[in-house]
């Protein structure tokens, strides 16, 4: 929840992160227990899920922007995520109980584009905006944020065609 002055939330409700189907049948399934949470300056808030160990990350209106980590043996997976944190550099930090070690993770130039253009949406800058976007949909051509964000800037500047495109 982000709550306002008056106490409301302002935050979309709605349903985070993802449901796994543990069996062949798809009969058993693990829903998320988001514990931890932690928000940057530009908010991005990164959302921490003990079941999955996957880090979500989603921008001021409750969009997804990205998903990492996880359980398992390798770097950057954990056994037990119990805690996150950030520092004034976005680096992210998880405590994994049972490894009992605190793991960092720095953003790549890929997240940092996403954030980049999710800011100078939100600060109204939408042609900045429009190139970051582009880009990333150079790089990812099926990014739904990116196609939507397009098609919000395009329909913004009255092009109406090229939003409806991006939109489908």
């Amino acid at each position: 929840r982000i709550l306002n002055t008056n106490g409301q939330n302002i935050y979309p409700t709605g349903y985070y992160g993802e449901i796994f189907s543990i069996d062949a049948e798809g009969k058993d399934y693990v829903h998320p227990n988001m514990i931890d949470l932690v928000s940057d300056s530009d908010g991005i808030i990164s959302v921490l899920d003990s079941k999955s160990g996957c880090i979500y990350q989603y921008d001021r209106e409750g969009n997804i922007l990205t998903v990492f980590g996880g359980k398992g043996d390798n770097l950057g997976y954990f056994d037990l995520p119990v805690s996150i944190a950030a520092d004034s550099k976005n680096n992210i930090y998880v405590v994994d109980s049972l490894r009992q070690n605190i793991q960092r993770f720095s953003t790549t130039s890929f997240c940092n584009q996403i954030h980049t253009a999710a800011r100078l949406y939100y600060d109204g800058k939408y042609d900045e905006s429009l190139k970051e976007w582009e880009q990333i949909t150079t790089l990812c051509p099926d990014y739904p944020l990116a196609r939507r964000r397009i098609g919000q800037i395009y329909y913004k500047d009255g092009k109406y065609k090229e939003a409806e495109e991006q939109f489908y």
